[in-house]
């Protein structure tokens, strides 16, 4: 179990919607036909990036946030700390910007900065994506706060210590939910305070708060360090394998069985695999966990029989046959093969946008 809340911003920019050639193939030819008039359309911030990093540096600082793991621009790492160095916020964005000249911090399309944090309760990863392009109605700026339980740290690579650690919380149901719900409310506690220091220094016409409990669901029991996988194939920060993170995971990924194990009565979670991709959503309701081999690793997933729970989009457990499933001629998202990128699509400078954010002269 850990917790991830997500802070969606959006910001008190010029935006541009502009209309973008489709990607699937029917209305693509649709497009054609029509001369542009059937088109798809995307928002195009104005914003610069040394302006958005400047932000939320200021942000992050306020919280005592000041160790950065990651930072990268367009798929390409400025910054990636391979060696557990402290307090490198500072030098990070200073490197960033000798880097990264005027122009160029004008026409990004994507920024991630991904920075750890530890207080008496949690280990925090957290990652900032700022999407310049992104669909009409998303929100350009989204903070994603992961925190791990940091009484559970392991010292040593083996699973017997932390299972130890975690006797007293799976002693009985009225001790597990206890501890949950405190967790719960510390965790709630720190994302409250990010999003009103974000209110302070990011001008923003709305922010969005949403957060989750997780729960890993691992194909086979995990016993050693060691064995914990990583992916660094989707960008999905608690799996992404940073320096240092896999002692104060360890305990996340014993977690399901350990509910199984002591018939642990689990709602309100979100059950993820081991890429860290959403298999099913618990509800309020919920189900015993003792009772059905949904978090027991020794047997093939399967979702729980008649129990309070919902498939996300996506999820390997979506029915084929359900309507979910989109073909050339729908006219949703997607990508049948086409270059969405094609045509009007492009934004190749941002002209009186870096003048107007103000960083960039």
């Amino acid at each position: 179990m850990y917790f991830t809340g997500t802070l969606s911003v959006d910001p008190s920019q010029v935006t541009q919607i502009l209309k973008v050639k489709p990607a699937r193939a029917f209305k693509k030819m649709l497009y054609l036909m029509t001369a542009g008039a059937i088109s798809d359309k995307e928002e195009h911030e104005t914003f610069c990036a040394l302006v958005v990093l400047q932000q939320l540096n200021a942000c992050f600082r306020r919280l005592g946030v000041n160790n950065i793991v990651r930072l990268a621009k367009d798929g390409t790492d400025f910054y990636l700390d391979e060696a557990g160095k402290e307090d490198d916020l500072k030098d990070a964005l200073e490197h960033f910007q000798l880097e990264v000249d005027q122009v160029e911090a004008s026409v990004f399309q994507t920024l991630q900065m991904v920075l750890e944090h530890e207080d008496e309760h949690f280990k925090y990863l957290i990652q900032a994506k700022v999407n310049r392009t992104h669909e009409v109605g998303a929100y350009p700026i989204e903070i994603e706060v992961n925190g791990l339980l940091s009484e559970f740290k392991a010292s040593s690579k083996s699973g017997n210590e932390v299972r130890k650690k975690m006797e007293g919380v799976f002693s009985s149901q009225d001790k597990y939910d206890a501890f949950k719900n405190t967790a719960q409310s510390q965790f709630n506690q720190f994302v409250g305070q990010m999003e009103l220091e974000l209110k302070k220094f990011v001008d923003s016409d709305n922010i969005k708060n949403d957060t989750k409990m997780k729960m890993i669901r691992p194909k086979k029991k995990v016993d050693q360090m060691s064995a914990i996988p990583t992916s660094r194939e989707n960008d999905r920060t608690v799996f992404y394998g940073y320096y240092g993170t896999s002692d104060y995971l360890f305990y996340a990924w014993l977690w399901a069985a350990s509910c199984h194990d002591h018939s642990i009565y689990i709602n309100d979670v979100t059950i993820l695999d081991e890429a860290g991709s959403d298999l099913i959503d618990v509800g309020e309701t919920g189900f015993d966990a003792g009772e059905a081999d949904t978090l027991n690793p020794d047997v093939e997933f399967d979702a729980p029989a008649d129990a309070d729970v919902t498939v996300p989009e996506g999820s390997d457990f979506t029915p084929a046959d359900d309507g979910s499933s989109s073909s050339w001629f729908d006219f949703g998202g997607g990508d049948s093969g086409g270059d969405s990128g094609g045509g009007d699509s492009s934004c190749s400078s941002c002209g009186s946008s870096c003048s107007s954010c103000g960083g960039c002269s």
